[in-house]
Order: C-alpha cells, then structure tokens, then sequence
C-alpha cells in the first residue's frame, strides 16, 4: 500500500472518529440547552403591576369549553393580590379562598413562549397578561381555562 492509501486511512478513520464523537456530543448539547426553562424573578416593577382587586369578567374553555360569565352564574367574583404575597377570591362578597402566590418569568407550557407565571402555594401555575386595566389569567395546563379580570 503506497502513501495515498495510507492518508486515506487516515482521512477516513480521522472522519469516522468526529462522526462517533463529535455529532454525538454538539447534539446533546444543542438538546439540552434547548430544553433549559427561564426561571429568573421579574423586575420589581412586575409584582406590583398584578398587586390590586380584581373583578371578574369570564371565563373559557377547558376540558368543556363553555364560556361563563357572571350575567350567566349569577355570582360577582373578585380576585385580591396583596403586598403580601396572599391572593384571596371573593364570590358575592364573602372571601371564600386563599392562597400565597409569586411572580417569576417562565416558558409557557400551552405556547413554549416566555411569559410571567403566576405560582401558587396549592401547585396551579398560570401564566398572566396584564393591558392597562385588564388581566387575563391562562390555566398552565393543557385543558386549562382563560379568566379574563378588569380592575
């Protein structure tokens, strides 16, 4: 075998070995940075936007996507956010719930997209969109519901 086929045996094993390691190890790399969720806390300025009283305007879809709304349940909601890192809910006025909650920016697991998610002490994640005097809360579930707020 003459020089030629000596660098080809080279070239090829030179080429073999980067197909064996090399593309293996940039794919890992590629996923697993890929796969990596945002978890860092919002700016200051965030949680105050979501600190205030609430009114409940509807709610859509989930697992029946009807749409209700307080014309058609008859109940007046209000969801409260405090300073203090308790929500409560009130239906017609009396305080039927609480919970903690905090503010950290996330990727959304209905659109993969970076949003604020709201984490509460029970477990429910939702993902919040404040507009002016609006607030629309979405369900961090696949079934989960869109709550539309006005303050």
């Amino acid at each position: 075998m003459g020089k030629e086929g000596i660098v080809w045996i080279y070239l090829l094993t030179k080429f073999y070995m980067f197909r064996r390691l090399t593309l293996p190890l940039l794919l890992a790399a590629a996923l697993l940075t890929g796969c990596s969720k945002e978890t860092d806390t919002l700016e200051p300025t965030a949680g105050p936007l979501l600190q205030d009283s609430w009114t409940w305007s509807q709610t859509s879809g989930g697992f029946t996507g009807q749409v209700l709304t307080p014309a058609g349940t008859g109940d007046q909601q209000q969801l409260e956010f405090g300073a203090d890192g308790q929500v409560r809910r009130y239906r017609n006025g009396r305080l039927v719930a609480t919970d903690t909650y905090s503010v950290s920016r996330g990727t959304s697991v209905i659109d993969r997209q970076n949003a604020i998610i709201v984490k509460y002490g029970s477990g429910l994640d939702q993902s919040a969109f404040i507009s002016g005097s609006l607030l629309t809360l979405r369900d961090e579930a696949a079934d989960g519901q869109l709550h539309q707020y006005s303050r």
